[in-house]
């Protein structure tokens, strides 16, 4: 009986919060304290930008009614938010990185075979599309080094079961593809959780543990080589939220800044209107199919 009720009356969502743990901390801590204060509910994948004059999170926001993701941003120093990318399909994780001179988004865009790349102009006010990369990319990041972009990304080969994809340009429009036999990770961190991170002298990529549920917590991957014929990497550890929390079962996206760190989890809670929103769900996939 519990089963069906849960079932039948619990909604699954994702929510935004922030922290002062910087990444020093969380590579010495084995559990993730959740912050319920300044939530941001019904959303996921936040990417924070951070400057002398910007203080910016990009996030994706699903509709209810669709399931589609959109592309939001919230300036902190002014208490604004708008929508930046609205597409028919759905869109998530937000990454921003940059080169000497300007600012480029990449977000995920799987459902439509294809990956974007977003210029930023007027500062933040506009968002061009710059390029298109002809692969279904799951939870794309792009890291500048060396005057060389690396786009790392993963492809769904099923269900929660990725293969490892790493790319380099020069120019962000011609990609040269890095054969998967020159690839070294360990298996089961392909899927990113956020952006590269620099500490020291070292890189580390952080990735999703997707078992036994699609974001269970992250893991820690430092990285050893990166170039452009070749991409290794070797395990640190595994973070997960702490075991307190009934309700709050994962979270898969972790972001830092130089006061902390923004990162989702995921809640599961009561809601009386949750069968509706599961029917709407299932009519709109038939149409969407037909």
């Amino acid at each position: 009986m519990n089963r069906l009720i849960k079932l039948l009356f619990y909604k699954t969502n994702w929510q935004i919060s922030s922290s002062s743990e910087n990444f020093s901390n969380i590579l010495n801590d084995e559990f993730f304290e959740i912050n319920f204060s300044n939530q941001l509910k019904n959303a996921a994948d936040p990417f924070p930008f951070y400057n002398d004059e910007q203080e910016l999170l990009i996030y994706e926001k699903v509709n209810w009614l669709t399931s589609k993701g959109r592309i939001k941003i919230i300036d902190r120093k002014n208490n604004t938010e708008k929508l930046i990318i609205k597409r028919r399909f759905h869109l998530s994780f937000p990454t921003v990185f940059s080169n000497e001179v300007d600012s480029f988004l990449i977000c995920e865009s799987a459902e439509n075979n294809s990956t974007f790349i977003w210029k930023i102009e007027e500062n933040f006010q506009k968002f061009i599309e710059y390029s298109k990369i002809n692969e279904k990319l799951i939870d794309p990041i792009i890291f500048y080094k060396n005057s060389t972009y690396f786009l790392i990304a993963c492809k769904r080969v099923k269900n929660q079961e990725y293969k490892m994809f790493v790319s380099t340009s020069k120019n962000l429009i011609e990609w040269n593809v890095i054969d998967e036999q020159n690839i070294d990770i360990t298996n089961g961190n392909e899927r990113n959780a956020g952006n590269i991170v620099t500490y020291g002298d070292n890189l580390y990529r952080l990735s999703q543990i997707n078992t036994p549920l699609y974001g269970s917590g992250i893991r820690i991957n430092r990285i050893l080589n990166i170039t452009t014929k070749a991409y290794s990497e070797e395990f640190v550890k595994e973070i997960k939220i702490k075991n307190k929390y009934k309700n709050v079962n994962g979270f898969h996206t972790l972001n830092f800044y130089d006061f902390g760190c923004f990162y989702d989890y995921r809640v599961e809670s009561f809601d009386i209107f949750s069968l509706f929103y599961k029917i709407v769900a299932i009519f709109r996939k038939k149409i969407n199919n037909l």
